[in-house]
């Protein structure tokens, strides 16, 4: 039946803090609302200084009965997540209203703003509002977050050829040499589990509180050691040299190494010509590698740490931080993200490979220790891309392309210092990674 429809007047009302609270005085609220139409209709409404999407929600029913038919509403002078969230609640019971716009006002000392909404109102609208016509995205985007993705630079079999001659700088120059080293390394760092069924003999256990070599490692003169990750070392920096993200000359640059293990990538990355540090949490590893580089004649400083226990002299120090199937291991990709732009000289790069999730949309896949794997967030292309973007890197300076297999890699160019550009729930407050990095 078709509701008669209601004529404008020239009727405005202001919701203030003077005004009883929808949510704990509803009837003084009506009564409120009904002292000052003074039996018009209302064509326009301003709700200013609603705290809680829930109040937002019960103030627009209560006042719902007094709007004239092609009124507007504003809804302003609060957080914007709470009147986002509670317009989006407004539709869901009153299909009456149309979410027009959402605006975000620039607030003082970098906090979050408030949000300015616009509302119309048809008294015979009878069908919820369509969610693509609802503004989808209550921080409001402020750049495209269609990240490019790198193109190739050269064809990934002469990227392969680099790398491959990369690790010959450290073969052995004599057979005896080779099984020398090869043997060292075995006797002071057995394997704890195979390291073809690490994964089924050990998942579920504490990942420091045993060891497996990490990648396949060629001593030379058909003297070699497996691990756990077969070639990857190869592959990917051969897919990241290709693609441009990783330089292939690294001569005069200094490298962080980002969870190297028992040292595949950064015995790569030496080989390039950087001066390479390594950091690695587990201690049995970051001693294997360290050893491995010293018979191997490669110069690296190998650090047992966290990532997570930052060093401020560390600050600006980096050309390149490499980090290869790491992020999604760790419990706070952002404060990691944020801690290697720190660490990034301006017109450094960041080069990453992480497991990700595959679809459309921003979101992040959690395993968590229900799950084989050592595994916490895998990011979809966009969340990644976002991340980066919020740890201090420009879009503009992101690329980011889908492997083959299903993963990501990333590259992200840092164009000059910058603060944190969100502080709120950031897990390292008032520390100097909130400062101009």
């Amino acid at each position: 039946m078709n509701i008669a429809r209601k004529q404008k007047s020239a009727t405005t009302l202001i919701i203030d803090q003077a005004a009883p609270d929808a949510m704990k005085e509803p009837a003084a609220f009506s009564r409120w609302a009904r002292e000052r139409c003074g039996g018009a209709y209302l064509y326009h409404v301003h709700c200013g200084g609603l705290t809680g999407d829930r109040r937002i929600l019960r103030t627009i029913s209560l006042i719902k009965p007094h709007l004239a038919d092609g009124a507007t509403l504003s809804v302003g002078d609060a957080d914007f997540a709470s009147v986002y969230d509670g317009l989006i609640d407004v539709l869901a019971i009153h299909p009456e209203f149309h979410f027009e716009s959402l605006d975000i006002l620039p607030a003082e000392n970098d906090r979050p703003g408030c949000g300015v909404a616009q509302l119309s109102f048809d008294v015979n609208r009878r069908t919820l509002q369509p969610l693509a016509t609802v503004p989808d995205n209550k921080n409001k985007r402020l750049f495209s977050d269609d990240f490019a993705a790198a193109a190739a630079i050269m064809p990934r079999g002469t990227a392969e050829a680099i790398v491959r001659r990369a690790l010959g700088r450290w073969t052995a120059a004599t057979e005896s040499d080779a099984r020398t080293i090869a043997a060292t390394l075995g006797r002071e760092f057995p394997d704890g589990a195979s390291v073809r069924e690490y994964w089924h003999e050990k998942a579920g256990t504490q990942f420091t509180g045993f060891f497996a070599w990490g990648h396949d490692h060629d001593f030379g003169h058909g003297v070699a050691r497996q691990g756990t990750m077969s070639t990857r070392h190869i592959e990917i920096t051969s897919e990241t040299i290709a693609l441009g993200m990783l330089p292939f000359d690294l001569n005069g640059l200094d490298v962080l190494d980002i969870g190297c293990w028992t040292g595949g990538d950064l015995m790569v990355l030496g080989g390039l010509g950087a001066t390479v540090t390594a950091i690695e949490e587990h201690p049995v590893s970051a001693m294997a590698a360290a050893r491995l580089c010293e018979l191997s004649g490669c110069k690296t400083e190998v650090v047992n740490a966290s990532l997570y226990a930052d060093r401020p002299d560390w600050r600006q120090k980096f050309d390149v931080i490499y980090c290869s199937g790491v992020i999604y291991h760790v419990t706070d990709p952002l404060l990691f993200l944020r801690i290697c732009f720190a660490y990034l000289k301006p017109g450094g790069r960041l080069v990453l490979e992480t497991k990700a999730e595959t679809g459309d949309g921003s979101v992040c896949g959690y395993s968590g220790t229900l799950e084989r794997g050592w595994n916490w967030y895998a990011p979809s292309r966009e969340a990644l891309g976002r991340m980066l973007v919020d740890a201090g890197f420009p879009p503009e300076g992101i690329a980011l392309n889908w492997r083959s297999i299903g993963r990501l890699l990333a590259s992200a160019r840092k164009d000059g210092t910058c603060r944190l550009p969100e502080r709120a729930g950031f897990s390292r407050p008032g520390s100097w990674l909130e400062d101009d990095v």
